[in-house]
């Protein structure tokens, strides 16, 4: 009896040991010769194994949820020549893969709207999807910029001093610019029109005789770490305005270089435009690496 159900127990352990070999042979051929490359979108894009035989409607990659054809490649190398030393299919299919993380990102973030003309088909209008990922871009870099407004100024000491003296052509400026000053505040005219007065007034010339026109009016649209105006301290009060809120009278300096020294020069003021409330990004480069590892490439 113990040797009839030994028998049947190594019997048992057989059969068992032979499913699990069977099992590891078969998870072994699968992930060898039948799954196909699949990379995170910061690797090296691969020419498909398939490009010489494929037909223009054949899947020749998958970015993410996107298939991507034989016909998106070829209509990209009728606009790339060919090159010496270049693989022209591993370059443009590495343009396809970005422009279709580029797409997939920006419909997430709501920029965009994606459908079968620009995305996803062997028939897509090509020319309108390339043109949509410009527009993405475009957004994106819109959305880099933290600060946007004006700088109203008045120079009195522009390379030369004043034709009127030093003393007079500060206190002349300070005089137009303080009432100027006063009306934007109450909002009696916009800083635009504060700036349309100083190129009309022909009694500046006095203090800056050749460019007190051009120097009115700074529009400025920066990001978080440029400069605005020649006065860092100037640029971080700016920083601290709320939108529509205009800044104090500030009095600048400017070098002169022939005594290589720091001098009373200007007066400005600013009013801010807009403001971007959240951190923003620094650049589109800068968003697309934080997008690109979230897609998956499948080279066919």
């Amino acid at each position: 009896m113990n040797i009839l159900n030994n028998t049947k127990v190594q019997l048992l352990l057989g059969v068992v040991f032979g499913l699990i070999v069977v099992f590891m042979v078969g998870y072994i051929l699968q992930t060898t010769f039948f799954t196909k490359k699949a990379a995170p979108a910061d690797t090296a894009v691969t020419v498909p194994t398939n490009l010489d035989t494929a037909k223009p409607n054949d899947i020749i990659a998958r970015v993410g949820e996107e298939r991507i054809y034989k016909n998106d490649l070829d209509l990209e190398l009728t606009s790339y020549p060919p090159q010496a030393d270049i693989i022209r299919e591993q370059l443009l299919l590495k343009k396809i893969v970005k422009d279709s993380i580029i797409l997939q990102a920006g419909a997430k973030e709501g920029l965009i709207t994606l459908d079968a003309s620009v995305y996803d088909s062997a028939t897509k209008d090509y020319l309108k999807r390339i043109q949509m990922v410009e527009g993405v871009k475009d957004r994106i870099e819109e959305k880099s910029y933290a600060l946007e407004g004006n700088v109203i100024s008045i120079w009195f000491g522009n390379t030369i001093p004043a034709p009127i003296g030093p003393e007079a052509g500060k206190a002349l400026a300070l005089s137009k610019i303080t009432s100027l000053h006063q009306a934007v505040k109450n909002k009696q005219m916009t800083i635009e029109r504060a700036a349309e007065a100083i190129r009309n007034d022909t009694s500046l010339a006095q203090i800056d005789p050749t460019s007190y026109k051009t120097n009115a009016l700074l529009p400025f649209k920066v990001k978080q770490d440029e400069a605005i105006t020649l006065d860092p301290a100037f640029d971080t009060s700016i920083r601290r305005l709320n939108v529509g809120e205009v800044s104090a009278i500030y009095l600048a300096k400017a070098k002169d270089s022939e005594r290589n020294v720091e001098l009373d020069a200007l007066y400005m003021f600013a009013q801010v435009k807009q403001k971007t409330a959240e951190t923003p990004i620094n650049s589109f480069d800068a968003w697309y690496e934080g997008q690109k590892t979230q897609y998956e490439i499948i080279i066919n």
